[in-house]
């Protein structure tokens, strides 16, 4: 009974990494960073039973860091260029959701908020520091 509920256990934790991993694709083309926690997730599922997918999700976690320097460089006007885009695109979202008539427009706008809180969390660190004052509160 116990090998059925370990292969039982295995089974519905592969099935469910292995789904993850097959949704980064067309939820990654949506607005928002709906693909990363996705791959993340499928790979953090896959990685408990499967060594090729700790080394994987280890590549991940290892280069997330590089990609954020890359795209939110430490310079004064590239920081103040995303600063303004964030803010004109959550005005523009707030906008869009209020005024639209169809669901099309209004999921538009909700995605173009999860963007600009998304650009305004990475640019100048602001995320680091928030994880470092909430690792000091616990």
């Amino acid at each position: 009974m116990l090998k059925v509920k370990q292969f039982i256990k295995r089974f519905g934790t592969d099935i469910a990494g292995y789904t993850c991993l097959l949704l980064v694709l067309p939820i990654g083309l949506l607005p928002g960073p709906g693909g990363i926690p996705l791959l993340v997730a499928g790979l953090g599922l896959l990685s408990i039973h499967n060594i090729w997918a700790k080394g994987m999700l280890d590549y991940v976690k290892k280069h997330s860091q590089s990609l954020r320097t890359i795209f939110f460089p430490r310079k004064r006007a590239i920081e103040w260029f995303w600063d303004l885009s964030a803010i004109a695109l959550f005005v523009s979202a707030c906008i869009i959701s209020i005024y639209a008539d169809y669901w099309f427009f209004k999921a538009m706008g909700t995605g173009m908020g999860a963007v600009s809180t998304t650009i305004a969390l990475f640019n100048r660190g602001r995320l680091d520091s928030l994880q470092r004052r909430f690792k000091r509160n616990i």
